[in-house]
């Protein structure tokens, strides 16, 4: 039978997701880690007017778990607009910011187009323009902190003669936020160039650059509710697409995308103020008590308050190793494609108490030395 059909199966390898997946036991609750996690890209926990909305709306409402609603909901849509200065008709929810990326790419590319990338960077952005066949290229900077700016951004567009480019704002890998003035600039002077600004890491949503989607044509922003806000677990994120693009992204997003639970968690959080400040406190307190602890040693942090990323580096020790010893695990740099010889790895700031944590281990490393 398999000899009469005439398709043929290809793939590309897998997409690289920075976090390990939970597993039930047999008695429906979660395993626990054998190790604390610094390595993901997901907040602390979730915003207690999650939890109260979801489990009220489940008692009252079961119809939650089998009906269908509406996947564009209106009143999501409408609170991602007011925070971002668009039109509600620009914004588009999906399963996370990754179906965001599978959908531009999808769009805007097909075989052959010459694709620009950073270097480092999240890995999984490459699996789309393989699977789409694009031509590669690449602007690196592999030394510590590994920030690339707007103007070299800018510099490799347009020398490389890119249809298509696409980069997370901040850089998950360090928290390196280019401006909303830097990706204007990029936008500005690259005008044959179609970019999508992956702004799901920050910790900022408020101050990001999505407001460009009204001005220029040539950039769609992708937008997450998974990490910041906290619902990693239930898979919503979204985008913002200048107006020529919206009937596009109608037509090719899945007509069932995203989940009621998701939708009506979306609503809770994105207007809970007090979560976010938290997040935000979170975030500033541990790199506090990091750039205390690297102060003076041969330890050195990359970060910023714009995102959960911070990259820990020495140039004569391997934090990852240092910290992996004691039971604390961090994720190499290797994963977002620096090479071997490059130490440390990506630590998660929302945690202070991890943070705290390792900083005592960072001084006992250091003074056992």
């Amino acid at each position: 039978m398999s000899k009469q059909l005439r398709v043929v199966a290809h793939s590309v390898p897998a997409v690289k997701l920075p976090t390990e997946f939970a597993e039930l036991n047999a008695d429906l609750t979660t395993y626990e880690k054998p190790y604390t996690d610094c390595s993901g890209c997901e907040n602390l926990g979730v915003a207690d007017s999650v939890l109260q909305n979801l489990s009220r709306a489940i008692r009252n409402s079961p119809e939650l778990v089998w009906d269908h609603w509406n996947p564009q909901d209106p009143n999501l849509r409408g609170k991602i607009a007011k925070l971002h200065g668009v039109d509600a008709d620009q914004v588009f929810l999906t399963s996370g910011a990754l179906s965001g990326i599978d959908y531009c790419f999808r769009i805007f590319t097909k075989e052959g187009t010459t694709t620009g990338f950073l270097r480092p960077e999240w890995p999984g952005f490459e699996h789309y323009a393989d699977f789409n066949r694009n031509q590669k290229r690449y602007v690196e900077n592999l030394e510590f902190p590994f920030a690339i700016s707007a103007q070299i951004i800018s510099e490799f567009a347009t020398r490389e003669q890119l249809g298509f480019m696409i980069f997370a704002n901040p850089v998950p890998v360090n928290g390196n936020l280019i401006s909303a003035g830097g990706v204007e600039k990029i936008l500005r002077e690259n005008p044959a160039t179609m970019f999508i600004v992956d702004e799901a890491d920050t910790v900022s949503p408020d101050t990001q650059a999505a407001h460009l989607a009204t001005e220029y044509e040539n950039v769609v922003f992708l937008g997450s509710l998974s990490k910041f806000y906290g619902l990693s677990g239930l898979r919503i994120g979204y985008l913002i697409t200048p107006k020529p693009y919206a009937e596009a992204f109608r037509n090719t997003i899945n007509v069932i995308e995203v989940s009621s639970l998701a939708i009506l968690a979306g609503n809770a959080v994105i207007e809970d103020d007090s979560y976010q400040r938290q997040t935000q406190r979170n975030v500033a307190e541990s790199i506090r008590i990091l750039e205390e602890a690297c102060r003076g040693t041969s330890y050195k942090i990359a970060a910023t308050p714009h995102c959960f990323a911070c990259y820990l580096y020495s140039d004569t020790r391997n934090p990852r190793e240092d910290l992996g010893g004691y039971g604390i695990k961090i994720l190499p740099g290797q994963y977002f494609g620096l090479p071997d010889g490059v130490s440390g790895g990506r630590f998660n700031l929302s945690d202070p108490a991890n943070a705290t944590l390792a900083a005592a281990k960072i001084r006992q490393i250091l003074n056992a030395a």
